[in-house]
């Protein structure tokens, strides 16, 4: 019916089609669409207005953007590709051992002929066996009081209180030669004095009570070996006075390393490589002595101030700055 004709205008419509620029040929729509619509003719051309419904299909070029998947799927193939634990690294072969042999041998020898030089020396020796007592003292103290007493650990701790005993006691051996070495102090004291009266004063003091202290201690141990007459209960006197002469020269240090560092501030200042090493060697002075003052107080008294455990740390304490001392000393 004629009528009907003008309704297929809206076919118009689909040139708007052309716009999409996933269009690749707009022209061929518009080939499609009668120029004269009124012709009767071209209405079944509506029939090819779905054509542009096929143009949509372009529209599935953008399935491509399923690409993006893989963006995705790398997350999700993670727990997939995680590699798995690496096995343990294969023992080093023998032609590699051999290759470090030399390596290790020069590193041994350099070490053990180091410390042959410090144990060359009275100093060196006592500080050696200084630390290993102390610090046996302290193992065996902690092996009684934190491990369960097992039968192992028990005789483990007697073992190592029997060598702090045997160090402790091969030291004081070592010291019965020890008055030589005050007179040569006392010597030098007289004949070359320090400038600073005030530590002339308080070294001379300390030539004092460390005679008067190794002389009570010698009599004391070669009475306790049988050498000499001295009673139990003298012994334990020479002891106990020993002790404080010893405690006094610790607070006489104290007093001279104060006083030196107040001379050395008022003085001339010397070259920072000069200063670095005096004030180093004054420090370590200051940490002997701080080791030193709880173990001549607590062997001042009669019942003792601090625990065995407390004995050994001070003393391990003291021992390792001196060997630090003696190991640069050496070098």
């Amino acid at each position: 019916e004629p009528t009907t004709i003008p309704e297929p205008t809206p076919v118009s419509e689909p040139t708007a089609i052309e716009e999409p620029a996933s269009v690749p040929d707009p022209t061929v729509v518009s080939e499609s669409i009668p120029e004269p619509i009124s012709e009767p003719a071209t209405i079944p051309e509506p029939i090819a207005g779905s054509a542009p419904v096929t143009i949509a299909e372009p529209i599935t070029i953008s399935e491509p953007i399923t690409i993006s998947d893989p963006i995705v799927s790398p997350p999700a193939s993670l727990p997939v590709s995680k590699p798995e634990r690496s096995s343990p690294p294969a023992p080093p072969s023998v032609k590699t051992l051999q290759s470090w042999l030399p390596l290790y041998l020069t590193k041994t020898d350099r070490v053990l002929t180091h410390f042959s030089r410090i144990i060359s020396t009275p100093a060196g020796i006592d500080g050696t066996l200084l630390t290993t007592g102390y610090s046996s003292l302290a193992i065996s103290s902690l092996l009684t009081r934190l491990a369960p007493t097992t039968e192992k650990n028990t005789l483990t701790a007697r073992r190592l209180a029997a060598l702090y005993a045997l160090c402790s006691d091969v030291r004081m051996f070592a010291r019965l030669f020890g008055l030589f070495g005050m007179w040569q102090w006392g010597k030098s004291a007289i004949l070359n004095p320090s400038a600073d009266p005030v530590e002339r004063h308080i070294v001379n003091s300390q030539v004092l009570v460390n005679t008067v202290y190794q002389v009570l201690e010698n009599g004391a141990y070669l009475s306790s070996k049988g050498v000499l007459g001295w009673t139990p209960e003298t012994q334990g006197k020479a002891w106990m006075w020993s002790s404080r002469c010893w405690a006094a020269h610790t607070a006489l240090e104290f007093l001279r390393l104060a006083r030196e560092r107040q001379v050395r501030k008022m003085g001339a200042v010397s070259e920072k490589s000069e200063e670095a090493v005096k004030d180093l060697a004054w420090k370590r002075e200051v940490l002997i002595n701080s080791g030193y003052a709880p173990l001549t107080i607590h062997w001042s008294l009669e019942g003792g101030l601090i625990s065995p455990l407390v004995v050994g740390l001070c003393g391990s304490f003291v021992g390792a700055v001196k060997m630090n001392r003696l190991w640069e000393a050496t070098a």
